[in-house]
């Protein structure tokens, strides 16, 4: 895999990893995996057991986004089962 910033995944299985993170946290995190600099967490928008309609996602400042990362996750997890009721 081509890697974009410094913390992009290069291999399969590093892509793998996380992807079995999404699933066990509920959310995606990049940790300047497309910026330098800059965070996001994603997490899906559906009904549970059904398939994702869309995405909510939330990008800061890598500091600021480290610093309260289980807020971060809470809250997006939050507003993404909000979005599917």
């Amino acid at each position: 895999l081509r890697a974009v910033t410094e913390q992009s995944p290069t291999s399969y299985t590093t892509l793998q990893e996380r992807i079995g993170e999404v699933h066990e946290h509920g959310c995606a995190w990049s940790h300047a995996g497309f910026e330098a600099g800059i965070d996001s967490c994603a997490a899906p928008v559906g009904r549970a057991g059904e398939r994702p309609v869309a995405a909510i996602s939330v990008a800061a400042p890598s500091g600021e986004a480290r610093a309260h990362e289980h807020e971060v996750r809470r809250l997006g997890a939050a507003a993404a089962a909000e979005f599917a009721d």
